[in-house]
């Protein structure tokens, strides 16, 4: 997060003031809640009530981790939510490669930024990726219920 807060936000910023990046998440750190609420036009939400509610409200969703390991619930949430989705290599990790072929990945700050402003400038891209991630999703699914049987 804080690379994102301190290399990515301020690219996304200058290419539009009006944009606001809402955080959720529980058990965050002082340190790291102060960090995110002291940069400009963030909103920080703490643990939500809802997470499938929380996400359905935005059109775009940020993956910046560098670290960890296993398959990232979250990820696979956002894309049945269609929410598109720009995330460093390390957030698509653990997910069926073909579905990763159809998400925006940059570990580069410039180029993280200029995707994430990418699909909040073309709402048909985003809705492609989201297609694309939803016929996959089903499709893997499909083949994990034919391997059990």
């Amino acid at each position: 997060m804080i690379w994102f807060i301190d290399k990515v936000w301020p690219l996304i910023l200058d290419s539009n003031q009006n944009v606001t990046f809402h955080i959720a998440g529980k058990n965050a750190p002082k340190w790291l809640i102060m960090k995110i609420e002291s940069a400009n036009n963030t909103i920080f939400f703490g643990e939500v009530e809802n997470s499938t509610d929380f996400i359905q409200k935005y059109e775009v969703a940020v993956v910046p981790l560098f670290s960890g390991s296993g398959m990232r619930v979250k990820v696979v949430e956002l894309m049945l939510n269609q929410v598109a989705i720009v995330s460093t290599q390390k957030g698509i990790e653990g997910i069926a490669n073909n579905i990763c072929d159809y998400t925006l990945v940059s570990n580069d700050p410039k180029q993280f930024a200029e995707f994430v402003i990418q699909l909040q400038n073309n709402s048909e891209l985003a809705s492609k990726i989201n297609l694309k991630h939803l016929l996959l999703l089903s499709i893997n699914l499909m083949l994990q219920s034919i391997r059990k049987t």
